[in-house]
């Protein structure tokens, strides 16, 4: 049922491309700035399967809201990571329209959960 979940599929394929770029870090950042830009996409991934499994509107917004500050933080390491020159400007282009996309379907969620 995930599968067809349309934001969770679309947070997958981020996370998936966004491990193997974190491998070509330095390794001293790959340990700290890299391994907190995972954490960060899986704790985001995470958020929004919490938020998919609950039937209860405020846990939903809760879990929402969680996610939301999990994207923010992501977006804030991917810019970090591209001002030290550890992403190229094509990688962190994707990458910030990837988690802008991902924060729309995220906004529109919420949207729709807060009017329901």
């Amino acid at each position: 049922m995930l599968e067809t979940f349309q934001l969770y599929t679309k947070t997958l394929a981020y996370i998936v491309w966004l491990f193997p770029m974190v491998n070509m870090f330095p390794k001293a950042q790959r340990f700290v700035l890299g391994q907190q830009l995972e954490t960060c996409a899986l704790r985001f991934l995470e958020q929004v399967i919490r938020a998919n499994q609950q039937t209860d509107k405020a846990a939903r917004l809760a879990a929402l809201r969680q996610a939301d500050v999990e994207l923010q933080i992501l977006r804030a390491l991917v810019r970090v990571a591209y001002e030290l020159k550890f992403v190229s400007h094509g990688q962190f282009v994707f990458s910030t329209g990837a988690v802008s996309e991902l924060g729309k379907m995220l906004g529109g969620w919420q949207k729709q959960t807060a009017s329901a």
